[in-house]
């Protein structure tokens, strides 16, 4: 695998870190290749055949994708361009942050089915003390040093936690932005994400 390129912070950098993501055992081939026909497709149709040069830092999400859907218009659903623009922010926020910390990858598993309450019982028993919480509701979470909870009550039915790092940086804000905002009932369905996008 080539990765002459994967420092230089290039669109054609991100494109081999994502090679390398796969290469390294941190995610499967199944997982990636979405995210990387994604951002081949779109760099590829708005910076022409310059694309791999294109700077990563300079890539401004929503006019690259805006100037995607103009350049392709009729082509791909509005469904597909949330798709794309979901995947495109994703890998580029994990690109950045490999620039920024020499190594970084992320690691992509696949879902688990879920436990059965005597076996997340058997699971929380065994946790480290400083990864426990003990609300003892059936619905602790693992809070891991560094790491900070915040409780939403979004709705009666559905309280939300999230656990985020205490030193978020702003491109992992952006992605995480994205990421909700793709999950929209008006914008995607499930069969959307899974779906191989058009042609």
């Amino acid at each position: 695998m080539a990765t002459e390129n994967i420092g230089t912070g290039t669109s054609a950098g991100l494109v081999e870190y994502l090679d390398a993501i796969v290469e390294k055992g941190r995610g499967t081939s199944g997982a990636i290749q979405p995210l990387k026909t994604a951002f081949t497709k779109v760099a590829q149709e708005v910076d022409g055949s310059d694309w791999g040069i294109k700077l990563v830092s300079e890539i401004d999400i929503d006019d690259y994708i805006s100037r995607f859907g103009n350049l392709t218009r009729g082509k791909y659903s509005d469904k597909t361009l949330t798709v794309y623009k979901s995947r495109v922010n994703r890998v580029v926020g994990w690109y950045l942050k490999f620039m920024d910390h020499a190594g970084w990858m992320p690691t992509l598993s696949a879902r688990q089915p879920r436990k059965s309450s005597q076996m997340q019982q058997s699971v929380r028993g065994s946790q480290p003390e400083d990864e426990k919480t003990s609300s003892g509701k059936g619905t602790d979470v693992v809070v891991k040093p560094g790491m900070h909870k915040i409780e939403l009550a979004l709705r009666v039915d559905a309280p939300v936690t999230l656990i985020l790092p205490r030193d978020l940086k702003s491109h992992e804000v952006a992605t995480i932005t994205a990421i909700l905002k793709s999950l929209t009932s008006n914008e995607r369905t499930d069969n959307e994400e899974n779906r191989a996008p058009e042609a």
